[in-house]
C-alpha cells in the first residue's frame, strides 16, 4: 500500500502555491481559452478587412485566418486530450472533443454549391479552369496525407492506453473511473474505425462531410464539459471521488478535483450553471434554426444566412467565459492540493 501512496516528502520544496502540477493544470486551462480567443480575434480582423461576414467560422479557412485557425484548433485538440478531467464525464468529453477539434482543423469545410458546380464543369470541359481543379486536388492530397498521419498516431495512442491500463496494477482505482475509461476507449476506437472506413470507401465523401460532423461533435463536447463541471460545483455527488478517498491513486486528477471542490467560490456557482445552460440552449436553438432554414430557405437565401456563424461564436464565447471563470477559481489552489496529498499519504500509512 505504501508504495502506491504519493509521499509528500518527495515533492520539490517551494513557497505555498508553487506546486508544479497545479500550476501546469492552470496554465493548460488558460491556454485553451487563449487559443479560442486568438481564432476569434483573427476572424473579427478578417471580417473588418473584407467588410463581409462569412456563413461560418470554418469558412474563414479559405482566408488569411487559415494559419491561426488550423494551428489554434490543432493545439486546442492536443490540450483537450492532455488535460485530465476532474470527473469521468468531463474526461471523456475532453478526449472526444480534442479529437473533433483536430479533425475540424485538418479537414477544411466544403465550399459552396457554386464552387462545387464549377469543379464539375471543369471536369466536363476537360480541365478548362485549372485553378479550381488544382485547389480540389490540393485539398484531397492534404486531407489524405494528414489523416493517414493522424490515424497512425491515433492507433498508437489507443494501443498505449490499452497497455498502460491493463498493466498499471492499480487495484485501488475507482470502479466507476475504470468503467468510464472503457466506455471512452470504446467510443474513441469506434470514431477511429469510422474515419478509417470513410477514407477507404470514399475520400470524397469524407472531405465533404467530415468537417461538419466533427464541428458539431466539438460544440457538443464543449457543452458536456461545461455541464459536467456545473453539476460538480453545484453539489452533485461525485461517486468516483468518494471511492478514491483515502488513497492517492487519483494522482493529479484527484488532487486537482479535491482542490477545485474546496476552492470554488460559492458566488460563482450560479454563474457556472447559468453559462452551462446558456451554452446548451444556444446549441439546441441554433440546431433548430439551421434545420428550419434548410427546409424553408432557397439556395440563394441559405448562402446569405449567418445563423451557423453566430451559433459557433455564441457557444465558443460562453465556453471561454465558463472556462476562465473556473480557471480563476482553481488558480492558487496549490495549498489545497498539498493538503490532499498529505491526507492521502497519512491514510496510506495507517
Amino acid at each position: 500500500m505504501a508504495d502506491q501512496v504519493l509521499d509528500v516528502r518527495s515533492q520539490p520544496a517551494g513557497p505555498p502555491g508553487d506546486d508544479p502540477r497545479a500550476r501546469t493544470h492552470s496554465y493548460l486551462r488558460a491556454a485553451m481559452a487563449a487559443l479560442l480567443i486568438s481564432i476569434g480575434v483573427a476572424v473579427i480582423h478578417q471580417t473588418i478587412q473584407q467588410s463581409e461576414l462569412l456563413g461560418s467560422v470554418s469558412g474563414y479557412y479559405y482566408t488569411p485566418v487559415q494559419a491561426v485557425f488550423v494551428g489554434g484548433l490543432m493545439a486546442l485538440g492536443v490540450a483537450m486530450i492532455a488535460l485530465r478531467g476532474t470527473n469521468d464525464a468531463e474526461e471523456v468529453a475532453l478526449n472526444l472533443g480534442g479529437m473533433c477539434a483536430i479533425l475540424v482543423a485538418v479537414v477544411p469545410t466544403s465550399r459552396n454549391q457554386e464552387q462545387r458546380d464549377g469543379v464539375e464543369e471543369c471536369r466536363e470541359t476537360l480541365g478548362g479552369c485549372p485553378d479550381l481543379l488544382a485547389l480540389e486536388q490540393a485539398t484531397r492530397a492534404n486531407v489524405e496525407n494528414n489523416m493517414v498521419a493522424l490515424l497512425v498516431l491515433g492507433f498508437l495512442g489507443l494501443v498505449a492506453a490499452f497497455v498502460l491500463v491493463r498493466h498499471s496494477g492499480d487495484r485501488a482505482a475507482a470502479r466507476s473511473s475504470v468503467k468510464a475509461f472503457w466506455w471512452g476507449f470504446a467510443i474513441t476506437t469506434a470514431l477511429w474505425l469510422c474515419c478509417v472506413v470513410a477514407l477507404l470507401v470514399s475520400i470524397d465523401w469524407f472531405i465533404e462531410y467530415a468537417h461538419h460532423i466533427a464541428a458539431v461533435g466539438l460544440l457538443a463536447c464543449l457543452c458536456v464539459v461545461a455541464l459536467a463541471n456545473a453539476q460538480r460545483v453545484d453539489g452533485f455527488p461525485r461517486r468516483e471521488q468518494a471511492e478514491e478517498s483515502g488513497t492517492a491513486v487519483g494522482g493529479a486528477r484527484g488532487e486537482v478535483a479535491a482542490a477545485g471542490d474546496t476552492m470554488l467560490k460559492k458566488g460563482h456557482r450560479s454563474v457556472y450553471s447559468a453559462l452551462a445552460c446558456l451554452m446548451i440552449a444556444a446549441g439546441v436553438l441554433g440546431a433548430v434554426a439551421l434545420v428550419g432554414e434548410h427546409l424553408t430557405l432557397s439556395v440563394e437565401e441559405k448562402k446569405n444566412s449567418h445563423t451557423l456563424f453566430w451559433v459557433e461564436i455564441v457557444v465558443a464565447a460562453l465556453f471561454i467565459g465558463f472556462w476562465l471563470t473556473q480557471t480563476w477559481d482553481l488558480h492558487g489552489g496549490d495549498d489545497k492540493i498539498k493538503n490532499s496529498r498529505e491526507e492521502a499519504a497519512n491514510a496510506g500509512r495507517v
